[in-house]
């Protein structure tokens, strides 16, 4: 009779991990910053936005697209590692710029991580969540960005 409970036990268990697992991947990006210093990493989830701390005019970080995620998904086997786009939109007083930032990819450009704007630096440093089924795209509101800003 023990025998027979086994199984059963079994897969109460991996139902309940495979819930909770799946409400946590579903989880609204949380951690943003709001505000940010220079030189020290900071998180941006999918549109957010973000200032940095200068008083006259502070330059605002938004992050608004992700117009491609090609990174190959931990349940496969790659080629190439893939590629994250994600989109910026970059403004400091009357001045404004949209760019796009990727991480990855076959490219000889190295500046592709990064962008030029009224005297800063915003440099991509990581995209997460990383894909972990190449099945499951994941939803925009997941995403979180990892940048810092330097003065040039």
């Amino acid at each position: 009779m023990k025998n027979a409970l086994l199984p059963v036990v079994f897969f109460a268990i991996a139902g309940f991990i495979a819930c909770s697992r799946s409400k946590s991947d579903s989880a609204v990006c949380t951690g943003s910053a709001t505000t940010f210093q220079l030189d020290e990493p900071f998180f941006l989830c999918y549109d957010a936005t973000v200032q940095g701390q200068d008083d006259n005019e502070p330059l605002a970080i938004h992050f608004y697209e992700v117009s491609g995620d090609s990174r190959c998904a931990s349940d496969v086997d790659c080629v190439w590692q893939g590629r994250v786009d994600i989109g910026l939109s970059l403004s400091k007083g009357q001045a404004a710029l949209k760019d796009t930032l990727y991480l990855g990819g076959l490219n000889d450009n190295p500046t592709s991580d990064s962008t030029l704007f009224a005297g800063y630096k915003i440099k991509l440093l990581r995209v997460d969540p990383y894909p972990t089924y190449a099945t499951d795209p994941i939803p925009n509101e997941e995403y979180k960005i990892k940048l810092v800003v330097s003065s040039q």
